[in-house]
């Protein structure tokens, strides 16, 4: 069933790959002299979705930021906590309590966590390869699939804004032998843009410490980090109603694996390399909107450490493909779509090579009135010839008045076990359950806009529990871990968010404070890892806050972040205290018609505190980054008649 199922699938797919050629071949020669800006993207439904808490990063936001990875921004930026082990090491996310593999990332809509472990590093993905970030908290398994339960980061690129040509450039030099630079070339008209990106960060790591304070200092080693990106973007249109898509994305990382604090050395190492090539299209009709969007991804890892003679390397592919149909904006807006994808990892740890189709099919129904909002999605998977049921999602907003919108939402989320929780030798179990629950949530939003300032406020409540919690523990009888459906937890929290900007004839004042309260518990005794009944979580801080004040002046700006993160459970340890840190921004921008110049200097850990993320990992204390961005365009000039064909 499962076989035939994929078969049809993909026989519609290449069928609609037909319906566009032959809506390009019998399209109307394009005679106008400007064109709509070329837009491929997901669908509106699924991307802006109607959410009690959403957290965006356009272009120009991500550019002012300077050269820093996804989990730097969503660290300083967002109140998420991310499980950092060292700079240029393992950063993975822990939206609301949940697990690093309860996120899902998805890149212009294809996912590209690792099937293996089910989660992607953080720290591989450079700010400068993307155009905009959404994060989308709370449960999307009705959108996204498995592993969106406590939240989804999206990761777009657009087509370049302009006609004509554009150079930009990007050295950063810093603390501990930092060097970053990267470069970018894009070129486009009407009908067809291209852009170059590339980006190289080098860094040594050996900054200072103490591992207590009567004890002389050290310096950290074995931390080095070479990582390069490349990133190829086509984009073009055929006629007047078809537009295309074409990425390539290439990475590599090298990094040593420093000593942990009851180590004395490390030798180990590991190396990341990846390559994923996604198409998309989308035709607009008369009343339909039409997109197909396919990837193929092939990441190889290898971990090596000489002093147990340990050489582990492991590589899996990804090929993913979807078909999504919606009608243009209406009072009633509607989405269906099919996708499919093919797993292959291969790895020594497996006793056979492991192997996974996915065929799902989903759809969303909204509805937009005047003052009422609501959105209903339901999305049903097929996992190696199994049907699991539909995971509905419910979401209503309310607008009493303008500015003011009060949120609800319930959704039924899921999990499934990864590669190596099935296939790992020894230890993998084929028969695990897949992790499910349900989510609720409430908030309230209000934005007061004026012409010279604006406040924003939102709150959110929410409530999660999930069943079968997948932890690796000894079995009994058995001196190793194995993945087993231990427990069960409950996630609840409250999040504030405050904003407000002035703006005045030559200076703007920006103001954003945040506090996030989190109770994630255990419901069920474990004693590997020992966790009673009601305990909180490892590494689930229960309170976060942050502030940050932005002024600008003249091309001037300065930026500083205060954030503070409460105890944490350790896995050994029986806590890790709190910490608060402080970064400085300052920047001068020179803005132009042609050439836009940009220099900043960073200071991170502006109070030098001393403080661990993860247990038996120092972080450096203060550092400094000083950069330059330029940028140099030429806009195209307009066609005349005498362009036309």
């Amino acid at each position: 069933m499962q076989r035939l199922v994929i078969r049809l699938f993909w026989v519609c797919l290449l069928l609609s790959g037909g319906n566009y050629a032959l809506a390009q071949a019998t399209e109307v020669p394009d005679t106008l002299l400007q064109l709509e800006p070329i837009t491929v993207r997901a669908a509106l439904l699924t991307v802006d979705r109607l959410s009690a808490a959403q957290r965006n990063w356009p272009n120009e936001a991500l550019r002012r930021l300077g050269a820093q990875h996804l989990g730097e921004l969503l660290s300083g930026r967002s109140g998420v906590f991310i499980k950092n082990y060292g700079p240029g090491s393992l950063a993975t996310t822990a939206v609301r309590g949940g697990a690093a593999g309860h996120t899902a990332l998805l890149w212009n809509g294809l996912p590209v966590q690792s099937p293996m472990l089910g989660q992607l590093d953080l720290s591989l993905i450079p700010l400068p390869l993307l155009d905009a970030v959404t994060l989308q908290y709370g449960g999307g398994s009705a959108v996204w699939g498995s592993g969106a339960i406590a939240g989804s980061l999206l990761l777009d690129n657009a087509p370049p804004d302009t006609t004509g040509w554009r150079i930009g450039s990007r050295v950063a030099i810093g603390s501990f032998r930092r060097r970053e630079s990267g470069a970018e070339l894009s070129f486009g008209t009407p009908r067809w843009q291209t852009r170059t990106r590339f980006s190289r960060l080098t860094a040594t790591h050996d900054f200072p410490y103490r591992l207590r304070a009567d004890l002389p200092p050290r310096r950290q080693t074995n931390a080095r980090l070479q990582q390069h990106h490349l990133l190829q973007e086509v984009y073009w249109r055929s006629g007047s109603r078809i537009d295309w898509a074409l990425r390539a994305w290439w990475q590599a990382a090298d990094r040593g694996i420093p000593p942990t604090t009851v180590q004395t050395r490390s030798l180990a190492s590991q190396q990341d390399e990846a390559l994923r090539l996604s198409l998309h299209g989308n035709y607009r009709g008369e009343r339909l909107l039409w997109q197909v969007r396919g990837g193929h991804f092939r990441e190889r890892l290898r971990y090596q450490d000489p002093l147990i003679l340990l050489d582990a390397p492991s590589s899996f592919t990804t090929s993913t493909a979807a078909l999504e149909v919606s009608n243009q904006p209406a009072t009633w807006r509607w989405l269906a779509g099919l996708s499919g994808q093919r797993v292959t990892a291969v790895t020594d740890s497996y006793a056979a090579g492991g192997r996974q189709l996915t065929t799902a099919a989903y759809g969303t129904l909204r509805y937009a009135a005047s003052h009422w909002r609501s959105e209903f999605s339901l999305r049903g998977e097929i996992i190696d010839g199994r049907l699991y049921a539909p995971f509905p999602a419910l979401r209503l907003a309310w607008l009493p008045r303008p500015g003011l919108q009060v949120n609800a939402g319930y959704s039924r989320d899921f999990r499934f076990p990864t590669l190596n929780d099935r296939f790992w030798q020894p230890g993998g179990n084929p028969d695990l359950r897949p992790e499910r629950g349900g989510s609720t949530e409430l908030g309230l939003s209000y934005t007061d806009r004026q012409p010279d300032r604006t406040w924003r406020l939102r709150s959110t409540v929410y409530d999660r529990r999930i069943e079968n919690w997948i932890l690796w523990a000894p079995r009994a009888g058995e001196s190793y871990f194995a993945p087993q459906n231990l427990t069960k937890v409950h996630s609840r929290g409250w999040e504030q968010r405050l904003g407000y900007t002035r703006r005045g004839s030559h200076i703007t004042l920006r103001i954003d404070l945040g506090y996030d309260w989190t109770r994630s518990t255990n419901e069920i005794a474990i004693l590997t890892p020992r966790l009673g009944a009601g305990e909180q979580l490892i590494y689930v801080p229960r309170h976060q806050a942050f502030g940050a004040i932005t002024g600008e002046w003249r091309g001037w700006e300065l930026d500083y972040r205060h954030q503070y993160t409460g105890t944490v459970r350790g896995q050994n340890e029986a806590s890790l205290p709190g910490y608060a840190l402080g970064n400085l921004t300052l920047a001068y921008a020179l803005p132009g018609e042609r050439l836009h110049w940009r220099s900043f200097l960073r200071i991170d850990n502006l109070w030098n505190t001393d403080y661990r993320v993860i247990e038996r990992r120092v972080m450096p204390g203060r550092s400094f980054t000083f950069g330059v961005n330029c940028d140099f365009s030429r806009r195209a000039a307009p066609r005349t008649n005498h362009d036309n064909p």
